[in-house]
């Protein structure tokens, strides 16, 4: 009976033992599973910085395309217009000339209250004041740049649609130098921009405003010697006809179109 109770009892704690035994947790398991949550956060979190990325670099690429295709046909007009801009003051430059060499034949009129006949061509009597040679100079170009710029013609031919306003010129007479100023609305115009100018200028160093300056003084006193003329930096002709004294002025410092400047005018002699 005693080995039987034994039996029993050790047969009992075993059980007991054996049900007493904790669960069994497979910690590895858990671990990937943990790896493999952080791992697809992480991936979720790369794919959306990939996404936002190609989207700004989209949006890069259709904005810097838009901007050059927006760019492109105002860069050309741009050019047009320049290449028109040095047209007109190309022309402005030849009318210019034109109206210094008749001024300077005049006394500084282009259109002379008085004249006589000399051997060098009609000239006035007495000389124009510096106002009124700029106002004579201004109301030339007005009247001859439209002729020279022929519509601009040359320019339409080549397709280009050039559309002009009204032209007012200015000019003005300094001791050493003339500065003709026109304003001209010109406009390129065609389906994509519009581009203008307005003002266009040129410059010539012609001594207009001294030469005035030495013949105004000559005018005013009876007889002028000779010491007086030599002491211009200029070189002076003279010469008498009828009741009449014609001085001409030859200015090397004033050249207009590798020509010699000569600037001449009449005294009347009572």
């Amino acid at each position: 009976m005693e080995r039987i109770n034994k039996r029993i009892i050790g047969t009992d704690i075993n059980n007991r033992m054996f049900n007493s035994v904790p669960t069994y947790v497979d910690f590895n398991k858990r671990d990937t599973n943990i790896k493999v949550h952080h791992y697809n956060k992480k991936a979720a979190v790369i794919t959306w910085f990939i996404i936002i990325c190609l989207v700004l670099l989209t949006g890069i690429i259709v904005y810097t395309y838009m901007t050059q295709v927006s760019i492109r046909p105002l860069k050309l007009k741009t050019d047009e217009l320049k290449i028109v801009k040095e047209y007109t003051e190309i022309c402005l430059g030849n009318v210019l000339d034109n109206s210094l060499f008749i001024a300077a034949k005049q006394g500084g009129y282009i259109l002379p209250e008085k004249t006589i006949e000399t051997p060098f061509g009609n000239t006035s009597i007495g000389v124009a004041k510096k106002e009124t040679s700029e106002m004579q100079i201004s109301k030339y170009i007005t009247n001859k740049l439209p002729s020279c710029l022929n519509n601009y013609s040359f320019f339409q031919e080549k397709g280009l649609v050039i559309k002009q306003g009204s032209l007012v010129s200015k000019t003005i007479i300094g001791e050493n130098d003339i500065n003709a100023i026109v304003t001209l609305p010109v406009k390129i115009v065609d389906n994509s921009s519009n581009v203008q100018v307005e003002q266009f200028t040129k410059e010539k160093e012609i001594r207009l405003g001294k030469l005035i300056q030495y013949a105004e003084e000559i005018l005013e006193y009876d007889d002028v010697g000779l010491s007086y003329l030599s002491a211009l930096d200029i070189n002076t002709t003279i010469i008498k006809q009828d009741n009449n004294i014609v001085y001409v002025f030859e200015d090397e410092n004033s050249p207009v179109k590798d020509a010699k400047y000569l600037f001449m005018f009449a005294k009347e002699v009572e």
